[in-house]
C-alpha cells in the first residue's frame, strides 16, 4: 500500500469516527427529547383496559359526550386541543390515542374499522351511550365508519375529510348532519 493510500485510509477511518460519535449524541438526545415528549403529553391522560385492548385516553368538562379523535399530528393531546374550548359550552370531551399513538398499543388490524370499535370500546368502559363524535384528518375514517355502524346512538357527529372521500356519502344524512 503506497503512502498516499494510507493517508487516504486514515482521513477515511477518522471521519468514521466522527461521523458515528456524532451519530451517537444525536441518537441519545432524540431518545431523551422523545422520552420527555412523552412523558409530558400523559399527563392527564389515562390508560383503561377495554375489551378491544388497553386505551389511552383524557377527558374534560361535562355535559353532553364529544369523542374528538385526533388526526396524524398527536395523540389525544391534539384531540384536546381540537375539542377543549367546547368544554366551556356544556360539552364532555373525550379524546383518546388512536392505535400507535403515544401509549395506545398498535393492534395486528389497526383498520379504520377496527379503530371504530375501539373508539366504541372506549365509551363502552366509561358508560356513555348516547354520544357525538368528531375526527380531524387521519381520525375522520375511524369517525365515520363509528357514525355508519352507530347511526343510532349518535347525537352529531362531524369530521374533516379531503374533497376526494367518497366514504360520507354512505351516512345517512337525516339522522347525521356533517358540521
Amino acid at each position: 500500500m503506497t503512502a498516499r493510500l494510507r493517508v487516504a485510509a486514515a482521513v477515511a477511518g477518522a471521519i468514521g469516527l466522527v461521523l458515528a460519535a456524532g451519530a451517537l449524541c444525536i441518537s441519545g438526545r432524540f431518545e431523551r427529547d422523545l422520552k420527555l415528549a412523552v412523558a409530558r403529553v400523559s399527563q392527564g391522560s389515562t390508560l383503561v383496559s377495554t375489551r378491544c385492548g388497553v386505551i389511552e385516553y383524557q377527558e374534560a368538562g361535562s355535559g353532553i359526550p364529544l369523542l374528538a379523535v385526533h388526526g396524524s399530528g398527536g395523540g389525544h393531546d391534539q384531540g384536546m386541543a381540537l375539542a377543549a374550548a367546547l368544554t366551556h359550552r356544556g360539552i364532555r370531551v373525550i379524546t383518546m390515542s388512536r392505535f400507535g399513538y403515544l401509549r395506545t398499543p398498535m393492534p395486528a388490524d389497526a383498520s379504520a374499522a377496527a379503530q371504530a370499535d375501539a373508539h366504541l370500546c372506549l365509551l363502552d368502559a366509561l358508560g356513555i351511550r348516547r354520544h357525538a363524535v368528531m375526527g380531524g384528518s387521519a381520525g375522520a375514517p375511524s369517525a365515520l365508519q363509528m357514525a355508519i355502524h352507530q347511526i343510532g346512538s349518535l347525537r352529531w357527529c362531524s369530521w374533516c375529510r379531503s374533497p376526494t372521500s367518497r366514504l360520507h356519502r354512505r351516512i345517512p344524512r337525516r339522522r347525521c348532519r356533517p358540521g
